[in-house]
């Protein structure tokens, strides 16, 4: 519940009786499961009586952050004449962001009876649901897959979207929101750290080697000779993956698979590891655990390069 709350502007010690009167036991009562989603219908609905009640401060707190993301829009020159200097740059999926920052430069665009200028936005990927942000006016362009197409790359990347986002993963938490310096610029407000110290140094040696690999390569190869292999601008990245993703070595999957991930609300919600079998003994004395492990795992492929012939036949069952 804390999360929530504070996730959205608010305090939540300031709001211990409204969580009460909706029907929640506590600020640190848990409402998601692991998975991500609500544990009940009737814990949704209690959450939605919250927000309806919390209507007033929610209104209030979004006329702030929308007065301070405008004020430096205006202090960075985004108006007509350099609209096309700037844009939005994201992994993906949803370009949600996008489409809020578009959302938001229409109305203020009707407001002043002009014509709404068409933000630029720059995404690894996008699934279908991006073409809420087209439809906005956002001019959005994707590099591996748009809007789902080819949809091919779109399930390679579906073999774990989690493995993906943690090679992108950056070195500090979500910005929230923006705040006036002693200087009078505009700083970013950051969230709670979403990763924990176990991911910290792995995720800063995958970027390390990335931007080695990076440098080494362009030195050897002519401009775009990469993206060319083996023939289409997407070759090299293509295989890289379908390799990684698809036909991991078991080697791979036990280092990558252990790295933690999580797809439930909160920085303090629960982890689990993208591809992690329970231990041998486990697999032998339990095997109910087998089949939940792999069940729950984020990187199936992974999951079961780890296994004997045997246990994939029993994993896939159950799967």
């Amino acid at each position: 519940m804390r999360h929530f709350l504070s996730r959205v502007g608010l305090d939540p010690e300031t709001l211990t009786d409204e969580v009460r009167r909706a029907g929640f036991a506590s600020l640190d009562e848990s409402v998601t499961t692991g998975g991500g989603v609500f544990r009940s219908e009737k814990d949704h609905q209690a959450m939605h009586r919250l927000f309806v009640s919390l209507e007033g401060k929610l209104i209030a707190h979004a006329a702030d952050e929308i007065t301070r993301l405008l004020k430096y829009l205006d202090r960075i020159s985004y108006n007509g004449a350099r609209a096309d200097e700037f844009a939005v740059v994201d992994l993906g999926w949803q370009a949600s962001s996008a489409r809020a920052l578009q959302t938001l430069l229409n109305l203020r665009a009707n407001a002043a009876r002009e014509k709404p200028r068409a933000l630029r936005a720059f995404y690894f990927g996008t699934w279908h649901f991006a073409k809420l942000a087209v439809d906005a006016g956002c001019r959005l362009s994707s590099f591996f897959f748009h809007l789902d197409e080819p949809e091919g790359r779109r399930d390679l990347v579906s073999e774990c979207v989690e493995l993906i986002e943690l090679f992108f993963g950056a070195p500090h938490g979500t910005i929230v929101g923006l705040r006036e310096g002693a200087d009078g610029r505009m700083e970013p407000v950051h969230g709670e750290e979403e990763h924990g110290a176990e991911l910290r140094a792995p995720i800063a040696r995958m970027r390390e080697r990335a931007v080695d690999f990076v440098r080494d390569a362009a030195a050897l190869a002519r401009p775009g000779e990469l993206l060319d292999w083996p023939g289409n601008g997407f070759g090299y990245l293509e295989t890289v993956l379908t390799r990684l993703l698809c036909h991991p070595t078991t080697g791979e999957a036990r280092v990558l698979g252990a790295l933690p991930a999580r797809d439930s609300f909160g920085g303090n919600s629960p982890t689990r590891p993208l591809a992690r079998p329970p231990t041998r003994w486990e697999r032998l004395l339990y095997p109910a655990r087998l089949r939940h492990a792999y069940q729950h795992s984020f990187w199936k492929q992974g999951f079961l390069v780890q296994l004997s012939p045997r246990e994939v036949v029993r994993a896939q069952a159950a799967g």
